[in-house]
């Protein structure tokens, strides 16, 4: 596969950087930091993969005050072509993200999402991604660290149209404070799409009893020879982990933080290293904040 930026077709928001790094693109919404309160921001842009092609972008979506980013987002993976795309959400409580991504995947091509949502008072993302070809593959990794009142409302829907594709969606969230985690998770196999082979599982930490998490995965499968299946778990800090942790001398919020950190450490696992190192950043910098040591978990 080729891995020429060049054959990148992107429509960046006319304030937004851009800057390309081998088969890497970065963009960041710069006027956004600084976006006067209370506006809107806008961002509509459809990316192409060409055929054949490896593609790797990283979008850093940062907010500093009362304003609200929209984004529209029309993604076409042609065949054999594959796209990572790694979105990270960070910035000051009163931002209000709204995400909408429209993504096709032909043949034989790849999909990797990857999403960090860490600061956003009310963070919305819809994927809606739909088959164009056999072989296709999708893999949707979402972790949301909440804290305070905020809100994260997550919404995948995967439309298989064709036989022998595969798909793995993994949501990790970990909430504190009254903030509310929503996961709503769909698989719609039609009846020629046999062979698909898909995963959905949410994952919910509870930091606090004000905390809430909600979650709706549903499976709607027309196809006799598919192998499909959901899983959700949610549960609070061990006690028995934390009481060894103490024995050892660690003050309790400190364990607690230990605790926390291996949890997003078990995540970032899941990821290539390269990747891992750009989200780890924003991981620590939210541990760090006091709020979240704070509350009674």
């Amino acid at each position: 596969m080729g891995s020429t930026t060049q054959q990148l077709s992107t429509h960046f928001p006319c304030h937004a950087t851009r800057e390309q790094k081998g088969n890497w693109c970065f963009s960041r919404p710069k006027d956004f930091r600084n976006f006067p309160a209370h506006e809107i921001l806008e961002d509509t842009k459809t990316l192409n993969i060409p055929k054949n092609t490896q593609k790797t972008i990283v979008e850093i979506l940062e907010g500093k005050k009362n304003s609200t980013l929209i984004q529209n987002i029309k993604v076409n993976i042609k065949e054999n072509a594959s796209l990572t795309y790694i979105t990270v959400h960070v910035g000051k409580s009163h931002n209000m993200m709204y995400r909408n991504i429209n993504t096709t995947v032909a043949q034989s091509g790849t999909y990797h999402h990857i999403a960090l949502h860490a600061g956003p008072s009310l963070c919305r993302t819809q994927n809606h991604i739909t088959t164009a070809g056999e072989n296709a593959q999708i893999n949707l990794l979402s972790l949301s660290l909440l804290s305070s009142n905020n809100k994260a409302d997550t919404i995948h829907k995967i439309l298989f149209k064709h036989p022998n594709c595969n798909a793995n969606v993994t949501q990790e969230n970990i909430l504190s404070a009254k903030s509310h985690a929503v996961f709503q998770g769909k698989f719609h196999i039609e009846k020629q799409a046999q062979k698909t082979d898909a995963y959905m599982l949410c994952k919910n930490l509870m930091l606090a009893p004000s905390a809430r998490a909600s979650q709706k995965p549903e499976l709607e499968i027309y196809a006799d020879d598919v192998k499909c299946s959901h899983g959700t778990s949610t549960g609070n800090i061990d006690d028995k982990q934390l009481f060894y942790l103490q024995t050892r001398g660690i003050p309790l919020a400190e364990a607690k933080k230990l605790l926390v950190q291996a949890r997003i450490e078990a995540f970032l696992q899941n990821l290539n290293e390269k990747y891992a190192n750009i989200l780890r950043p924003h991981t620590t910098s939210w541990l760090k904040s006091e709020k979240i040591l704070t509350h009674e978990i």
